[in-house]
């Protein structure tokens, strides 16, 4: 009976090469995390907003961990091996930066019925460390698509917004969005596994209506990303497997709808005070 409960830092496969082993880290840590903002009215239509997050400072750095393995009983060589499945439950010492962050948005509103916003963020680096801390007793961790590397790189995002009034209660908004990854470049030649590294770009479109006390919002998201990612080459005939890098794209479609009740009353509230104090 051979029983798997480590995992397989190396690229080469164990004599066993049914053998799995994988872990999901729970993430619950507990930094300091100080958010500074500022918002300034330089014109009576243009708003700006500013935002810092400095460098979180890590209180806690314990993370649970649900590992899961593989018993292969293989005792009996005229059978076929039975396969068996546990878990193991534990708590492991962990290192989960918080980065610099940085995000500026601008709100311009050149007629009555119309807004527009733009945003930009930024994600400072994260320097390289372990993600969490490998070979500690009884709590297996790794795997073969497991990065356990922190670093990442500085990133830039941006967003464009508009909402435009088309009736008194029918509104459009519309916009455009970022979502660059901050993973490292993966190597033509890996030697581990490495998080996929995915350029995303994306855009929405929704309607809202604003009628008898409801304002509900009907709308669509698409997103679409082209990069990297890595992938496992396995050799049978010498129970070995490598890494590769491979191209990745990422498609998504989302659709949402949302809703408030008694928005619509409270602005036509508004509307009748500022009638009577008008008269």
């Amino acid at each position: 009976m051979t029983r798997t409960t480590a995992a397989y830092p190396s690229a080469r496969m164990p004599s066993d090469w049914e053998a799995r082993l994988r872990a999901s880290p729970m993430t619950h840590p507990q930094p300091i995390s100080i958010r500074l903002g500022w918002l300034f009215q330089i014109k009576p239509q243009v708003k700006l907003g500013v935002m810092l997050q400095p460098p979180g400072i890590p209180l806690r750095q314990k993370v649970n961990v649900l590992s899961q393995g593989f018993v292969n009983d293989n005792r009996d060589t005229s059978m076929a091996g039975l396969t068996e499945a546990y878990f193991v439950d534990g708590k492991v010492n962990a290192n989960l930066p918080i980065p610099l962050e940085l995000e500026a948005s601008v709100e311009y509103f050149p007629a009555e019925n119309v807004l527009l916003a733009l945003d930009a963020s930024f994600h400072g680096p994260v320097r390289s460390s372990q993600r969490v801390e490998l070979g500690q007793p009884d709590v297996p961790i790794g795997g073969l698509f497991f990065d356990n590397d922190t670093r990442r790189l500085p990133t830039g995002n941006v967003a464009v917004a508009g909402e435009f009034g088309i009736h008194r209660r029918v509104t459009i908004q519309t916009g455009f969005f970022t979502d660059f990854s901050s993973a490292v470049k993966i190597p033509d030649n890996p030697d581990r596994y490495y998080n996929p590294r995915i350029n995303r770009f994306g855009g929405t479109l929704s309607l809202g209506v604003h009628a008898s006390g409801i304002s509900l919002a009907v709308g669509s998201t698409v997103v679409y990303g082209r990069g990297d990612a890595t992938g496992v080459v396995l050799d049978t005939a010498n129970l070995a497997l490598d890494y590769t890098r491979t191209q990745a794209t990422s498609r998504a479609v989302y659709f949402h709808v949302t809703g408030v009740t008694g928005a619509a009353k409270e602005e036509q509230g508004e509307e009748t005070d500022d009638a009577a104090t008008a008269e």
